[in-house]
């Protein structure tokens, strides 16, 4: 049975229709539906982002992803896949927000993503 890792935790501001995709430039390009205004979301929550690959444990993550509002936010990854790249190993990623201030930081959500 897998480990629970959680990240964060405040389900009132989650992301909303996350999404992850390696781009041809080694970026991981995460999306997300703004859903500014529900709860106490705003467009300038910052995207928490992280990857993680277990067969090797890497882990890269940014505190600087994107804005709520932007609906997307990227991740270096070229490091990462230069380790793992075309070894079929899986890459698990996950994202929060957290309020401009720093007082609030929603749930992690994992994200269902491609194998490396």
């Amino acid at each position: 049975m897998g480990q629970v890792v959680q990240i964060s935790c405040n389900t009132s501001f989650l992301a909303a229709n996350p999404a992850v995709a390696l781009t041809e430039n080694q970026q991981l390009r995460f999306t997300w539906t703004d859903n500014t205004g529900l709860g106490n979301a705003a467009a300038t929550d910052q995207a928490i982002l992280i990857a993680y690959c277990p067969e090797t444990n890497d882990l890269i993550w940014t505190g600087n992803g994107g804005l709520r509002g932007d609906g997307e936010g990227l991740l270096d990854a070229g490091l990462l896949m230069r380790v793992i790249g075309g070894r079929g190993y899986t890459l698990h990623t996950w994202m929060s927000f957290r309020s401009r201030d720093g007082e609030r930081v929603a749930d992690g959500v994992y994200i269902i993503g491609e194998n490396a």
